[in-house]
């Protein structure tokens, strides 16, 4: 009988005696053996083997004398399956922890990068293939339709200050990830970070404000289910009306309405089918209370992206089919009756949208003589509610805080009964703990809404009014941007400060979301700040080491930032020429554009336009022999000076070389420029991250100025 397993096994006694790079070398050769690679690394060998190619030509991973980029991503893809930890994957592949915990953050960190490749936007060009050869179910009335959107918890460990905020219908802290995708199962979005109180509505409204934000071309939209705010954008299903797939399993529709929502739901499944692939592909994301936000905010993204590369090259259908099976047998709950309202003009459009589907697809699936119905509104009873009772509620909760009838962010139902009898004896009313909880969700709605008004330009606070103000078109701007500030314009708002005191702790912010394009923006901001004292000392420990020059191939490499190679002999000026440097080096006064490099000499330094022409055509020239053309050599000039921020040293090593017309130097200059544009330290304490060229600029300074 075979002997299933899903782990790569620790090697043989006769093993063990070798040195550890025999040990890794045979756990490779195991896993390129293994008849069931997913079982190990969720992907095939083959996958495996493209997933490392594309890493190592980026330029993202490369070879070291202590590791090959297999293992490190063989590590990684170990621990995503849930069956590896760091101390396992340390005694298997006889490395430290350290080792294998910097491993897996560098191998992270690379595949977010692919973030641009991997994480596309739908344009809207085409009909999704789903929709088009639907056999007539969805097309032509949802041929407008990109993708779906939902969002997801995941699990995280944070402090116990932070409890309140991160704990949401679970019983322990979550994270809420908000994503979208097509009907391929692909996700196009993914904004991980924000705590899990945050309604899915609050976090949408943030992330359509965001500048890397979910964008929809014009004329085209998302389906959401009922917890978001309906849009033009964004199309949510009928409310108070049957909804999820199997409701209708034994009850046809009876309505248009219900054959929308039906239609709606079979569509809108695709995402929650793409979360359920996802969890299943990688199990660590069910196990993630031991990391802190940050990480399993990473976690989730690199996972994001290795399910839709997983997508278009090694689908596995086993785990999709398990998926569908466990969506039939238990659908989600997402809260119709609760859903949020359309509010203002672009919830009128997607009103207007909506019922226009509705009529389509009722004209083409229903009876002619049943009554179409699509309009109305819900009867729900209402109940008024004045200044004073919301003083009376806000004091006795905030002495029941004070008496610890408040865990986490919940009072006790002996602290809503006090309410309850509280307003029921001083007011002769009759309500119960149902209205006291809406009316604490209202009030609450209007805290978050007032502290990010707060921070809006061109809004005031008048405290005798207890108003917020603004100029008018200041309120249709930002009524237009979010539609829930519309609650609070003209309202008083009494009792802010007694909320906050009861509440503010436990209100989501969002302040740790990011999507992915966000994390690698921060991450190019944050190695700037590296010190060259610090590269320094890196080098006297040995924890930073140089590439050879000669050996690297500058054609195979993209023109990125990322893409940063190293320098062995870097050119020096000699001491003369140290010298006139030495007033030039001192100024600190970034350019903001590179201008081409002759019109700068003639205009900001004066030199007569012939010589500036004739030397930028020299640096041009003096690259003939690598055989690259003018526009390649321009193209790395551009690279060099404005992506990678490098134009401080080098313009004033070249504006030194033309005030001294020290022809001898000239030979080396673009030299220079071409190693000092793709230079890179990696540092094994920082998870072999890449040296920006801004620190290749103060590095030359620093050489030049000892000279």
């Amino acid at each position: 009988m075979t002997r299933h397993v899903s782990r790569i096994e620790r090697p043989t006694t006769q093993s063990q005696r070798c040195n550890g790079n025999q040990v890794r070398r045979e756990l490779m050769a195991q896993l390129e053996a293994h008849y069931n690679a997913r079982s190990v690394i969720r992907m095939s060998y083959d996958a495996f083997t493209r997933l490392v190619a594309i890493l190592r030509g980026r330029g993202l991973l490369r070879d070291n004398q202590y590791s090959f980029v297999e293992e490190q991503v063989a590590k990684f893809l170990h621990i995503l399956s849930g069956q590896g930890r760091v101390r396992s994957e340390s005694f298997f592949f006889r490395r430290s922890t350290e080792t294998i915990s910097r491993h897996f953050h560098k191998v992270l960190r690379a595949l977010i990068t692919l973030q641009n490749q991997f994480l596309v936007q739908p344009n809207g060009s085409t009909v999704s293939p789903q929709i088009l050869n639907s056999g007539g179910r969805f097309y032509p009335y949802f041929k407008n339709c990109i993708g779906a959107i939902d969002g997801t918890h995941i699990r995280v460990k944070v402090s116990k200050e932070d409890v309140s905020r991160y704990r949401g219908r679970k019983n322990y802290p979550t994270m809420n990830v908000l994503a979208a995708c097509t009907f391929d199962l692909k996700f196009t979005y993914v904004l991980p970070g924000w705590e899990g109180s945050a309604s899915d509505s609050r976090i949408l409204d943030n992330e359509l404000s965001r500048e890397d934000n979910l964008n929809a071309p014009q004329g085209k939209f998302y389906l959401a289910d009922a917890g978001y705010m309906l849009r033009s954008t964004f199309l949510t299903p009928y409310r108070s009306t049957r909804y999820h797939l199997k409701e209708y399993s034994r009850h046809p529709p009876e309505n248009p309405k219900e054959l929308f929502n039906l239609r709606h739901s079979s569509l809108r499944n695709s995402i929650e089918r793409a979360f359920g692939v996802l969890k299943n592909r990688f199990p660590i994301l069910a196990e993630m209370s031991r990391y802190d936000v940050e990480t399993v905010s990473e976690i989730v993204l690199g996972c994001c992206i290795l399910h839709n590369f997983l997508v278009d090259f090694d689908p596995d259908e086993e785990i999709i089919a398990q998926v569908d099976r466990d969506l039939m047998n238990n659908e989600p709950d997402h809260g119709l009756a609760n859903g949020a309202i359309a509010r203002g003009e672009d919830g009128r459009r997607g009103e207007i949208l909506r019922d226009s589907i509705a009529a389509q697809i009722r004209c083409g699936d229903m009876d002619a003589e049943k009554v179409f119905e699509v309009g109305g509104n819900d009867c729900n009873a209402y109940f008024k509610w004045t200044t004073e009772m919301d003083g009376v509620m806000l004091e006795v909760l905030r002495e029941q805080k004070s008496k610890g009838q408040k865990e986490d962010r919940a009072f006790s139902a002996e602290a809503y009964r006090k309410v309850v009898e509280e307003i029921n004896d001083k007011f002769s009313l009759n309500i119960n703990k149902t209205k006291v909880m809406n009316r604490l969700k209202t009030l609450k709605e209007q805290m978050v809404l007032s502290k990010e008004i707060e921070l809006k330009s061109g809004i005031g606070w008048n405290d005798s009014f207890k108003t917020f103000e603004a100029p008018l078109e200041v309120w249709k701007s930002l009524i237009k941007a979010n539609p829930r500030y519309k609650n609070i314009k003209g309202k008083s708002l009494h009792h802010l400060e007694i909320l906050r005191e009861i509440y503010e702790k436990d209100v989501a912010t969002g302040a740790q979301a990011e999507s992915a394009r966000e994390k690698v923006q921060r991450w190019e901001r944050e190695e700037t700040h590296i010190t060259i004292d610090e590269i320094d000392e890196m080098q006297a420990n040995n924890h930073v080491y140089l590439d050879k020059f000669s050996t690297f191939d500058f054609e195979s490499v993209p023109s990125t930032p990322g893409s940063q190679f190293g320098i062995s002999n870097p050119f020096v000026p000699n001491a003369s020429v140290a010298k006139g440097l030495d007033g030039d080096l001192k100024r600190t006064r970034r350019l903001k554009f590179w201008p081409p490099l002759d019109e700068l000499l003639v205009e900001k330094y004066k030199f007569p336009e012939a010589d500036a022409c004739k030397f930028t055509e020299f640096l041009i020239k003096d690259a003939k022999p690598r055989g690259e053309q003018n526009e390649v050599i321009v193209g790395k000039l551009e690279v060099g000076m404005t992506k990678l921020k490098v134009q401080n040293a080098l313009f004033d090593l070249v504006l030194c070389c033309i005030r001294n017309y020290a022809s001898q130097l000239l030979n080396g200059v673009l030299d220079m420029i071409l190693k000092l544009v793709n230079l890179r330290l990696s540092d094994r304490r920082r998870q072999g991250g890449m040296l920006p060229s801004a620190l290749g600029q103060e590095w030359v300074r620093k050489r030049v100025q000892k000279h």
